[in-house]
């Protein structure tokens, strides 16, 4: 739910006008939790793994409307 917030907020508070495109190093030095954004689609994204030469991120959204949403498949891990 956390990550719901924070992407939607970083969006409706940055603008690509002041954005600087990321040097091979900064994006090796992109660590877990970091949230970027794409040069072409100004879309964000949350980082959760980098392997040095390619970074894993999620990109999150809100669901409203029961109706509009199957379930595909019950989480697989346990609760704590």
């Amino acid at each position: 739910m956390l990550a719901l917030i924070l992407v939607g907020k970083i969006e409706k508070s940055m603008e690509r006008s002041h954005a600087i495109d990321m040097t091979p190093e900064q994006f090796k030095n992109l660590k877990t939790g970091d949230i970027v954004r794409g040069v072409l689609s100004s879309h964000t994204y949350i980082v959760t793994d980098n392997y040095g030469d390619h970074v894993t991120a999620v990109r999150t959204v809100d669901l409203t409307n029961p109706s509009e949403w199957e379930l595909v498949q019950k989480s697989l891990y346990a609760k704590p």
